[in-house]
C-alpha cells in the first residue's frame, strides 16, 4: 500500500481505495519513499510526499472523510502515521543544536545531523479525553473552538512530568471546576493534527458544581443517554468513548449529521 500525501491530503481512488506501490512510478515525489509498517498479511506500507500531479481517476481527499470510507483500523493507523511523519519532515529540516541541514533516516523515521550527530525522532504530544460519569449521566462540554451546538468530552494536554491520570484530574478541575475519582484508562488514538496521541480515560464525579473556565469551555452539562446534544463524528476517540457508554445504557448511537461533516 502507498500513502501519498500532498498539503495534508491523501491520494485515493475516486471510489475511496488507497493505491498500491505500483502507482509510485506515475507520481512526482517531493521526498524519499519511506516504508512505515507492515500489515498482518505481510504487505508493506509506504509513504511519500508528492507534487499535485497524478493519473486520472485519482483524487486528493482530506483524511477524516477518507477514514469514514475506509473504516479499517489498521489502514487508518497507517494514514495517521504517514501524516505525522510528513509534518515532521516539513518542520525539522535543520538541526536544532548546530543549525546544519539534516537528512531523513528512512529506517527509523528520524532526522540525523551529519555535522553534530544529533538524532531527532518524531514528536508525540499526549493529550487526555475524559468521560465523566455521575449517576446515569455524563458530562459534555462546548469548547469555544467547536462548531455551534457541538459538545464533546473534556480534553487537555499532558504537562511535563505529569502522569496522564493526574492530567485528567487537573484538566477537569481547571475547565469545569469538578473533582473526580476512579480514573481509569479506556483507549487511545493517534491524532495527527499535528502530532497528538489521544488517551481516553473514564472517571466518576466526586464533588463540585459545574463552573466553566470561559477561556476554553463556555458551556457544559450533565446528559442522559436519551437526551444528547450534537456529538463528535464517529471517527474520533471521543465519540467511540461516548458510544461505548451508550451501549452500556442500551441506548442507540446518534448518526453523524451533514452539519458535522463540515468539521
Amino acid at each position: 500500500m502507498l500513502i501519498a500525501v500532498h498539503n495534508g491530503q491523501i491520494l485515493a481512488h475516486q471510489a475511496g481505495q488507497l493505491p498500491t506501490i505500483a502507482l509510485y512510478s506515475s507520481l512526482i515525489p517531493k521526498t524519499p519513499l519511506m516504508r512505515i509498517g507492515q500489515f498482518s498479511n505481510g504487505n508493506y506500507v509506504y509513504t511519500v510526499e508528492i507534487e499535485n500531479s497524478f493519473p486520472e481517476s485519482w483524487i486528493l481527499m482530506m483524511p477524516r472523510p477518507l477514514c469514514q470510507i475506509i473504516q479499517r483500523r489498521d489502514v487508518i493507523s497507517a494514514m495517521m502515521r504517514s501524516l505525522q511523519l510528513t509534518y515532521f519532515r516539513q518542520q525539522h529540516q535543520f538541526c536544532t543544536r548546530c543549525g546544519h541541514k539534516v537528512c531523513l533516516d528512512t529506517k527509523t523515521a528520524s532526522t540525523l545531523c551529519s555535522h553534530c550527530g544529533l538524532q531527532v525522532f518524531t514528536p508525540i504530544s499526549p493529550a487526555i479525553l475524559a468521560l465523566i460519569e455521575r449517576d446515569n449521566t455524563i458530562l459534555l462540554a462546548h469548547n469555544i473552538r467547536f462548531p455551534d451546538k457541538l459538545y464533546s468530552l473534556v480534553a487537555g494536554y499532558c504537562e511535563a512530568g505529569e502522569p496522564a491520570e493526574d492530567t485528567v484530574i487537573r484538566e477537569i478541575y481547571e475547565e469545569v471546576g469538578l473533582l473526580v475519582c476512579d480514573v481509569r484508562f479506556m483507549s487511545s488514538q493517534s491524532w495527527p493534527y499535528p502530532h497528538s496521541l489521544m488517551l481516553g480515560f473514564r472517571c466518576h464525579w466526586q464533588s463540585g458544581e459545574i463552573v466553566c473556565d470561559n477561556e476554553e469551555i463556555i458551556d457544559a452539562g450533565w446528559y442522559t443517554a436519551h437526551d444528547l446534544p450534537l456529538l463528535p463524528k464517529k471517527d474520533s476517540l471521543a465519540r467511540r468513548m461516548i458510544d461505548q457508554w451508550l451501549s452500556e445504557k442500551h441506548a442507540p448511537s446518534p448518526e453523524d449529521t451533514l452539519f458535522q461533516d463540515k468539521m
